[in-house]
């Protein structure tokens, strides 16, 4: 199973044998009492530390997984030299690999120059979530965009590129480089949560269903959304350069009112790449990683 932790504070259970969000809990050790090994928490990413290193190697006989150990090892101990708040390994790869300076997709078995980055997650012992209970149950940690990372690294492989959240309870901005997480940068504090907007406009019932609105309240709509909309892109046309390539987000796609106004002022004060990857379901608070998720498992 998959449990997703939102940021409203809760966690949803989600039956990927169903595909059914069944439960709702309130703590991490309510959780740990009813995950099992193999089962996945998606949390933020701010509860992780992510590093990008440059590794070079000529071998002379096929390189094998004792050889790749070492320099994960090597990782390991010079980043939690350098970072106290470095906690367990969650994951850790080679991407961007050149083997004799052609690229190639794997390492182990090769001979010759090999190069590749050593990208590696690790959990931040310094979060407000503590998960030693369930990395001791080996249950699966990763950032909440993972899935939604390795699909967009088909697209985009060995990319810089950035992903726009924005989502009815939070926005925030992740800068993809080299097709890996280098920062994560919350942009709350400057956007208001939309459905407060909403009431504090009498309108909540167009903000659960947009589809349903008559020609009094359309003007109101339009002018909350673009409100909304302009609070976000002045946040990041400070944390984006022109004409960067931007992939968006977003639980609201299907509330064109918002859309339609985001990518107008986008287009004109920003401008760039930008592509609407998806949205999640209307009846639902999560967001779209466990869609991904669902779909690289064939579910």
């Amino acid at each position: 199973m998959t449990i997703y932790y939102d940021l409203d504070k809760y966690f949803a259970f989600y039956n990927t044998k169903n595909n059914l969000y069944e439960e709702v809990f309130d703590s991490l050790e309510h959780i740990a009492s009813i995950t099992e090994a193999n089962d996945v928490l998606l949390l933020p990413e701010e509860n992780f530390i992510f590093s990008n290193e440059y590794c070079s190697h000529y071998s002379s006989s096929p390189f094998g997984i004792k050889q790749f150990r070492v320099f994960q090892e090597k990782s390991i101990y010079n980043n939690k030299k350098r970072n106290k708040s470095i906690g367990q390994i969650l994951d850790c790869s080679a991407k961007k690999i050149l083997i004799n300076g052609i690229p190639d997709d794997f390492i182990l078995g090769k001979i010759g120059n090999i190069q590749f980055n050593l990208q590696c997650i690790y959990s931040n012992t310094y979060s407000e979530l503590s998960v030693d209970t369930l990395l001791q149950r080996k249950i699966t940690i990763l950032p909440c965009s993972f899935w939604t990372l390795q699909q967009l690294n088909i697209q985009f492989p060995n990319d810089d590129y950035y992903i726009l959240y924005i989502h009815k309870n939070f926005s925030k901005i992740i800068k993809i480089k080299d097709g890996f997480y280098s920062s994560t940068q919350s942009i709350n504090r400057w956007s208001r949560n939309l459905k407060t907007m909403y009431e504090e406009q009498h309108i909540p019932k167009v903000y659960r269903d947009p589809s349903k609105v008559n020609p009094v309240t359309e003007s109101i709509i339009k002018e909350t959304s673009s409100f909304f909309s302009q609070q976000i892109i002045n946040r990041i046309k400070v944390l984006l350069p022109s004409w960067s390539k931007t992939v968006v987000i977003s639980d609201l796609t299907k509330n064109h009112f918002v859309m339609d106004s985001f990518k107008e002022l986008y287009n004109k004060e920003i401008g760039g790449f930008t592509i609407p990857f998806s949205s999640s379901n209307n009846e639902s608070s999560i967001p779209i990683d466990i869609e991904n998720y669902l779909k690289m498992i064939g579910k």
